[in-house]
């Protein structure tokens, strides 16, 4: 078992817990250093800190060793909690994990070789775009709407993250030395199986299932937990595959040989993942959650993994109409709705016509769609218009008008994954 690590930069806020754990109502790391890119979290993560630990003064795999060090390091932090607090309000008891802690709050340790961690998804999140191109700049803290946030209010003030592994320290010179014998620094992702390749694309997706490589997938959802709302940390991933998006990051290959082929023998970097639930009370649930890491927004990853989803579906048995979980997070349903509106505009301006007569029906055998998804996307574009006799009726003007004003062209069907090139 390694040292303790030192986490002297936490701030002790006792009284902001969350009554369940792993949800915050805020943010309570203020900054993530993820390989050469640094930025703020969106939203509060308290898994990644031990529940028994009230005054929140290091990560959790580091509290866990010194009490294994020291045994009566808990009860004296009680004992000052308890004489911190009036004798009229009862000490808040900290929120408490679905199971023991003793066994789990270590594996999150950059050291660490075993574990068995997972999450459950609340909803389908996406992350807002924001502007990351830089490199180690000065970034103010602000929540997921933008407010600005209180120094005061965080418990760590900056979390190094592996960004080939997801493991995490406190400690620069240890993540920095990290980083350099992680087995996962490879030019190409080893981990999980391919599914998706394309030579002409700076791209590529691999399966990662979430009983063999737990550890792996554990800090990954404790990663993405910091810019997905709604979501809960558990300990246990058995039943959830991950689907990672990996691409090739300009900015980490500066020194790349310019003689090799385009994207060839050069290093990938993970820059977002969606999940799925293996066995899902709903089958057709496509996606449980999706997530791109924010140095890596504004590529159209989300795109690319909501389209890849629904080609996953399509071999999957009982997935022939599926879609995402609900309910969707707010920026999961913008993400959604754009995806659909403009697959649906291409598919009604290439095969319908004034006049033809056809169900929602048949829209969901031509996409792949759920009759509900393409309702509440017709809807939303305000193509559906009913009659004195109650008939609805599509308004192909309406459909005109919408692809005008958010600059579509019914008339190309862009992807960003090439179907000829999935190995699935």
């Amino acid at each position: 078992m390694a040292d303790p690590i030192s986490a002297s930069s936490s701030k002790s806020t006792s009284n902001d817990d969350s009554g369940f754990y792993g949800l915050l109502d805020k943010p309570n790391i203020k900054r993530v250093v993820f390989g050469k890119y640094e930025f703020s979290t969106w939203y509060g993560n308290a898994a990644y800190f031990n529940s028994h630990d009230v005054d929140h003064s290091a990560l959790g795999y580091v509290y866990t060793n010194k009490v294994a060090s020291d045994p009566t390091l808990r009860a004296r932090k009680r004992s000052r909690t308890a004489s911190k607090t009036p004798s009229k309000t009862p000490a808040k008891t900290p929120a408490k994990t679905p199971t023991s802690t003793t066994n789990n709050d270590n594996v999150n340790s950059i050291i660490s070789d075993n574990g068995n961690a997972s999450y459950r998804r609340e909803s389908v999140s996406s992350t807002t775009p924001v502007d990351t191109d830089s490199t180690h700049g000065t970034i103010e803290p602000e929540d997921a709407n933008g407010s600005p946030l209180d120094n005061d209010s965080f418990w760590l003030d900056e979390l190094y993250v592996c960004d080939y592994c997801f493991k995490y320290t406190t400690n620069a010179h240890e993540i920095s030395q990290h980083r350099a014998a992680c087995v996962y620094n490879t030019p190409k992702p080893i981990i999980g199986r391919l599914l998706y390749r394309d030579d002409n694309s700076p791209y590529l997706i691999r399966e990662v299932r979430g009983f063999k490589n737990s550890l792996f997938c554990q800090n990954l959802c404790l990663f993405g937990k910091l810019f997905l709302d709604d979501k809960s940390v558990y300990y246990n991933i058995d039943y959830f595959n991950f689907y990672i998006v990996y691409g090739y990051d300009e900015n980490d290959n500066s020194e790349a040989d310019p003689d090799l082929p385009p994207y060839e023998e050069r290093q990938f970097k993970p820059m977002g993942f969606f999940s799925k639930e293996i066995l899902s009370y709903d089958t057709d649930n496509n996606l449980a959650c999706i997530c791109v890491f924010p140095p890596f927004q504004r590529r159209h990853l989300g795109s690319l993994m909501i389209e890849f989803s629904y080609e996953l579906a399509k071999v999957t048995p009982g997935q022939l109409r599926s879609g995402p979980e609900f309910p969707l997070s707010p920026y999961g349903k913008v993400s959604y709705l754009k995806y659909w509106s403009k697959k649906l505009s291409h598919l009604i301006t290439a095969n319908l016509k004034a006049g033809m007569t056809f169900s929602i029906n048949d829209l969901s055998d031509l996409t792949g769609f759920r009759k509900e998804d393409i309702l509440l996307t017709l809807e939303y574009m305000k193509l559906l218009k009913k009659d004195s006799r109650g008939n609805v009726k599509l308004l192909l003007g309406n459909l005109e008008k919408w692809c005008i004003e958010n600059r579509v062209d019914p008339n190309q069907e862009k992807s960003m994954l090439n179907t000829e090139c999935l190995l699935i």
